[in-house]
């Protein structure tokens, strides 16, 4: 891997709606950096829980900027109701590494060293990371974050997408 990140490096940021459940639909946002948004993507997820990472996985992988992204970071940990070591193998399917914005520290990812945390107005947002050295995942961070926001640019553009979406979408009605 390359020693110094650019600025434009391709961050997946993935939300959905506030209600976790396992038929949902999925946004996400390709920024370069912090600076500008580079596409959309979303995907409607059913089923069980084998089927939707693959879903989500198959959704990432095709779309156009995939080849680009080099991180995806959820909105939150308990975006889908799905376990951490989902999470990790949904790393391992989509080929890159995956965080996730924590409310509060995980005692368990804590002691494993998973979590890091992002410093920015004087708070500190847990971030639990998977597939990245702790250092390289700051560097990561701090290209995604506008100033000194605490919310990578892609992350807080899916979340204003998803919380958008029409109740029809979500119900698929």
């Amino acid at each position: 891997m390359d020693d110094l990140l650019k600025k434009e490096i391709r961050i997946l940021g993935l939300s959905a709606p506030c209600k976790a459940s396992f038929e949902s639909v999925v946004v996400g946002a390709v920024f370069r950096g912090n600076l500008w948004l580079d596409a959309i993507i979303t995907c409607r997820l059913e089923g069980s829980r084998r089927r939707y990472l693959s879903n989500l996985a198959t959704a990432v992988r095709n779309s156009k900027q995939y080849s680009q992204v080099r991180a995806a970071i959820f909105s939150r940990e308990n975006i889908l109701p799905l376990e951490i070591e989902d999470f990790r193998a949904l790393g391992k399917m989509i080929n890159f590494p995956v965080f996730a914005l924590c409310k509060e520290p995980h005692r368990k990812l804590e002691k494993r060293h998973e979590i890091i945390s992002l410093r920015g107005n004087k708070i500190h947002t847990p971030v639990w990371v998977f597939g990245e050295e702790h250092a390289r995942a700051k560097e990561i961070l701090s290209l995604a974050c506008r100033n000194e926001s605490q919310v990578p640019e892609a992350v807080r553009a899916a979340d204003l997408i998803a919380k958008e979406l029409p109740k029809s979408v979500l119900t698929g009605g």
